[in-house]
């Protein structure tokens, strides 16, 4: 389950110190991070959208759950630094916002030197390329020529 963010100082390549907000991704054990400055652009947007006030948008920024009443349903938005724009919006309560996090992936998920496979609680087992059984390798194959024939097709 992903942790709430946290607000600290980010080191940017030019050695400037700007405010970011940091998440731990327990899927994948990495430390997630992003500029406050990126993702207030998208609080800005999602408040205009919903209509928040200003300690709500500050709730947001301090990396808080918010829960919101918009068109007659309940939302909640919070920052997920696993979502591309970096704001989670779910229908619904806390509850609701915390069960969407997870994310859904195949029987298979391979990457760079090895393969995260789904397991039956919902996470990810990682098996390296040198213990490829032969159903992985299998896999592998498979998708790799469903990939070129997808890109042959393409006009």
């Amino acid at each position: 389950m992903m942790e709430s963010p946290i607000i600290s100082d980010m080191t940017m390549p030019d050695g400037k110190k700007v405010p970011a907000f940091f998440q731990i991704d327990h899927e994948t054990n990495q430390l997630m991070s992003a500029p406050v400055a990126v993702i207030d652009n998208n609080i800005k947007f999602i408040a205009d959208e919903l209509h928040l006030s200003q300690p709500e948008v500050n709730c947001l920024r301090n990396g808080k759950l918010l829960a919101a009443d918009f068109q007659d349903n309940q939302w909640t938005v919070g920052v997920s630094l696993n979502e591309a724009s970096g704001i989670r919006v779910v229908a619904g309560d806390e509850k609701a916002w915390h069960d969407e996090e997870r994310r859904e992936y195949g029987k298979f998920n391979f990457g760079l030197n090895g393969c995260w496979i789904a397991n039956d609680d919902g996470g990810l087992d990682y098996v390296p390329e040198e213990e490829y059984s032969e159903e992985l390798w299998d896999e592998m194959k498979k998708r790799g020529n469903q990939l070129r024939s997808a890109g042959t097709h393409k006009m």
